[in-house]
């Protein structure tokens, strides 16, 4: 009992302790290139191949996007 207790205090411990990373170091600052036309960018199907942590059934999806 006092190892299941140990061990429940450390792994609340280093859940509050652990370092979280801030949202200002994710956001992407690149300027936009130039000459970028968003309707040809945007324009027919897009499909997905890799997704990180999702299933099989997931990916090889197709999506149509409509710029409005």
């Amino acid at each position: 009992m006092k190892t299941f207790i140990t061990v429940i205090f450390f792994g609340i411990l280093t859940y509050t302790v652990a370092k979280k990373q801030p949202i200002e170091t994710c956001q992407n600052s690149l300027p936009i290139k130039p000459g970028l036309s968003i309707n040809d960018f945007f324009n027919g199907a897009w499909y997905t191949t890799h997704m990180k942590d999702a299933t099989n059934a997931a990916t090889c999806r197709a999506y149509q996007f409509e710029v409005t």
